[in-house]
């Protein structure tokens, strides 16, 4: 029973920190990044914010604003090269938002992953899974897609990587 209770308390003390780290992720303004060591000095701000977008619903208030964020730092760093294959567009096209999520978790796989950064089939597939997630996180809040669910059926028998080395 104590063992139950202290891994219950456990487990609600480290949702409230991941919680209210969450809440106070401090977004720079547009104009700060210009340089560079910009994009360098606020790179931990682009990880949190990935994660953020990860668990939040396409309608949260802040989120165009971590959006706008996010999409301006993985198109001015010059750590992350970004190739947008045939085969994605596909799966964005009924909820664009996906687009976001999948770009953002390729740049933070490819920043937390240095020696897989240029691995084109790591990065789609961390980008793939991260969409993945979200449609299967917030599936009230997106529109129905059969192609995701497809793929989120490929994922569960282990089929995935498979099947994204024949499109990359």
């Amino acid at each position: 029973m104590w063992l139950r209770l202290s891994c219950f308390l456990l487990f609600l003390l480290a949702g409230m920190g991941t919680s209210r780290a969450q809440q106070t992720l401090k977004i720079p303004s547009p104009d700060a990044l210009r340089t560079s060591e910009d994009f360098d000095k606020y790179e931990d701000t682009f990880i949190q914010s990935v994660e953020w977008l990860n668990s939040r619903k396409t309608d949260h208030p802040n989120r165009t604003l971590v959006s706008a964020f996010v999409f301006k730092w993985i198109e001015g760093t010059s750590k992350v090269t970004i190739t947008l294959d045939d085969y994605i567009m596909r799966y964005v096209d009924k909820n664009p938002e996906l687009l976001l999520i999948f770009l953002g978790n390729w740049a933070k796989y490819a920043i937390e992953n240095p020696r897989d950064a240029k691995d084109a089939l790591r990065c789609n597939q961390a980008g793939l899974d991260g969409l993945l997630t979200y449609y299967e996180s917030h599936a009230m809040s997106l529109k129905k897609d059969k192609r995701v669910e497809k793929l989120l059926k490929k994922r569960a028998k282990g089929q995935l990587e498979e099947w994204l080395s024949r499109r990359i």
